[in-house]
Order: C-alpha cells, then structure tokens, then sequence
C-alpha cells in the first residue's frame, strides 16, 4: 500500500504518520488546483 511504500523510503519513526498525511494532503492539493 502506499503507506508501506512511504515508510520503506523515509523509515518509520513517531512522525512518519503525520508526514504521510502531510505528503498526501500536498498530493491532494496539487491534484485539486491542476
């Protein structure tokens, strides 16, 4: 999933959750505005 493919690159410590939310909310964004 794309979790796991996010925490096999950046490694898993107490923020990965919060900096994948962030990824994906960026990824989001940038789907919206285009």
């Amino acid at each position: 999933g794309l979790f796991l493919d996010f925490t096999r690159r950046r490694g898993i410590d107490r923020n990965s959750f919060l900096e994948f939310k962030r990824e994906l909310t960026d990824r989001t964004d940038l789907g919206i505005s285009t």
